[in-house]
């Protein structure tokens, strides 16, 4: 997982800038096609080696897609209804998770060989890069900032205390919520007794409701605010992480882990919206791709924590980490409970 995070995660600020003065459009349909083609290229990968270098360009490719895309986005759709738009994008990804759970839960690992799954991936990688060649019109009707004007603003932005709060709790968060899509499954084997394949299925119960999360997060967000939003995000987060190793197998951890599911984007969707709201359009692709490089940044170094969490403490162990680094998410968020937002003017959609 480092192997594709990582350079995930170091390619979100300079593409989003590159994104900014250069366009965007580029950018997608490279990360589209690059990233399938590394996926694809594993199926003739023989040693570990060759399989983590090409996980490397993977992430690299996939890096690049994020940040214009989004900005992008901010850009197409009207500004009342950014904070929906957003969170249909994030809960696409989800999607993935949907197939790949239930692929392993019906078939799973041995009937169908695992590399046949990063084929999986790249199949709708590439279609998706002829759809964006074809159909997405770039808009770039802005003309860039000067190189100082940049570094001044990005500065400025940067010493902001709620720019700050949003930027170290999307670290903080992510190191919990990538630690638990990649260790729950293993935790249902080895401290449930659950075979690969029941657990699996049992992890339907969490990707399924993943699909609805980023829209309802837009939902709450539009109408009742991020401040709202971000309060019950990390009241049921508190809930889930308490749950899930104290509940009994059946219905009481099918509802902890929908519970999850359900609330799984509300964190990003509401600090990127956030962010589209407090900087300007013309670098909106910066910061979007600094937001999400610490995400990323959370999302590759989490599982190594909790990981050897679990290894020294057991799961016992891992579930007390989650909490006490759920409240440390908690604190990091009080400039956005303290500050006064100001938001940038509407802009017309198109």
């Amino acid at each position: 997982m480092t192997s594709y995070f990582y350079p995930y995660a170091l390619m979100q600020t300079p593409i989003g800038a590159l994104s900014d003065r250069f366009g965007r459009k580029p950018f997608i349909i490279v990360s589209l096609a690059g990233s399938s083609l590394a996926s694809l290229a594993i199926l003739g990968a023989h040693t570990f080696t060759e399989l983590v270098i090409l996980r490397v360009l993977a992430g690299f490719f996939a890096g690049l897609w994020y940040a214009p895309s989004m900005s992008l986005l901010t850009r197409c759709v009207s500004d009342k209804c950014r904070e929906r738009a957003f969170g249909i994008v994030f809960s696409g990804s989800n999607a993935a998770d949907v197939v790949i759970f239930l692929m392993v839960g019906v078939l799973g690992l041995g009937a169908f060989e695992w590399r046949n799954y990063f084929l999986v991936y790249a199949i709708p990688g590439f279609l998706c890069a002829l759809l964006t060649w074809f159909s997405v019109k770039d808009a770039t009707s802005e003309v860039p900032e000067s190189t100082e004007k940049w570094k001044e603003g990005t500065t400025r932005v940067l010493s902001d205390p709620l720019v700050v709060g949003v930027l170290v709790c999307s670290v903080v968060v992510s190191l919990i919520v990538f630690s638990f899509v990649s260790f729950l499954p293993i935790y249902f084997v080895q401290a449930r007794g659950l075979n690969a394949s029941d657990a699996a299925l049992l992890m339907m119960a969490y990707a399924v409701p993943t699909l609805l999360s980023g829209p309802l997060a837009g939902y709450v967000a539009g109408r009742s605010g991020y401040r709202s939003s971000l309060a019950i995000y990390f009241a049921l987060l508190i809930l889930v992480i308490l749950g899930l190793p104290t509940m009994p197998m059946g219905m009481p951890m099918v509802a902890m882990l929908v519970i999850w599911g359900l609330i799984r984007t509300w964190s990003p969707t509401a600090f990127n919206t956030l962010m589209t709201r407090i900087v300007p359009a013309k670098t909106r692709g910066t910061y979007l791709g600094i937001v999400n490089a610490c995400t990323f940044l959370g999302a590759a170094t989490g599982p190594i924590i909790f990981g050897f969490a679990a290894d020294i403490g057991g799961f016992g162990f891992f579930f007390t980490l989650a909490l006490a680094t759920s409240f440390l998410a908690m604190l990091t968020t009080y400039p956005v409970f303290k500050t006064k937002l100001t938001m940038q003017p509407a802009e017309p959609s198109g």
